[in-house]
């Protein structure tokens, strides 16, 4: 993910996709995660602004990580170090709800609202209902993961246009 830039130019994806990534449960693994403070900026990079990155698991504990790294990415004071990332900090999805918005200013990256599992079809934005449904329904972790009656944690995380440079 780190050549990304090298095949995509700036601000050319409107829509980027993490489906079911590879939790790498040990502290000494987590480098090796698809979401990290230098991977943000990689997809804030090849991401327009707008554009939405889609993320699901079935794990908690990374739904937790991945939204703590894209809440603190671009904050003032926010940005998670490549080394308090390998200790293993992010909790659990229920814990990052409560991290207070706006401490440090608003990051690269603002969350979005997703339809409960099942209600898809009624929800607003007919795309983010489509989508959403697809990526719960539709892949095959997906599949696998409602065969085990499983819980699905979906996230989508819209950037937010470039800041204006000082004396704009």
């Amino acid at each position: 993910m780190k050549f990304l830039p090298n095949f995509f130019p700036r601000a050319s994806l409107s829509h980027i996709f993490l489906c079911f990534p590879d939790p790498h449960f040990k502290a000494r693994k987590h480098k090796a995660r698809i979401v990290s403070g230098t991977l943000c900026a990689e997809y804030a990079y090849v991401l327009r602004p707008g554009g939405c990155i889609w993320t699901i698991t079935d794990v908690e504990e990374l739904a937790g990580w991945m939204a703590s790294r894209f809440r603190a990415f671009g904050r003032l004071g926010g940005m998670i170090g490549e080394g308090e990332e390998g200790e293993g900090g992010g909790g659990t999805a229920g814990e990052e709800e409560e991290v207070r918005e706006g401490v440090d200013g608003e990051g690269m990256f603002e969350r979005m609202q997703v339809p409960e599992e099942g209600e898809e079809e009624k929800w607003k934005d007919r795309e983010v209902g489509m989508l959403v449904r697809c990526m719960r329904e539709e892949t095959e972790e997906g599949k696998k993961v409602t065969r085990n009656s499983g819980k699905k944690f979906v996230s989508v995380w819209r950037r937010r246009a470039d800041p204006p440079w000082p004396g704009e």
